[in-house]
């Protein structure tokens, strides 16, 4: 019996799908804290700081679903997260069943 080997999947992982959507590297995507407050410099090297959600249950179709182009993130300043945090209001409204 004659035994056949094949070379490494050409099929990209989950992994670079998610880093290719997010336009990262593999190495960047691999230090990506997937849910985290991420910090990045501004043109002046100021220390920026923005919130990343992707969800654990369906990151793909989040990904597409929302743009991810850098360039339309929102930043917050380190100051935002000194003040102390708000309670939420009261909902008024039930949320929709699926």
């Amino acid at each position: 019996m004659e035994m056949k080997f094949f070379g490494p999947r050409l099929r990209a992982t989950q992994e670079d799908r998610l880093a290719k959507l997010l336009n990262l590297s593999r190495d960047e995507y691999a230090e990506l804290s997937h849910s985290g407050i991420r910090k990045v410099n501004d043109l002046n090297g100021d220390p920026l700081y923005y919130y990343i959600k992707i969800s654990p249950l369906n990151p793909e179709y989040l990904l597409t679903k929302i743009n991810m182009d850098r360039k339309k993130m929102v930043y917050f300043s380190p100051d935002a997260f000194d003040q102390q945090r708000q309670p939420l209001p009261p909902r008024t409204h039930a949320l929709p069943r699926r």
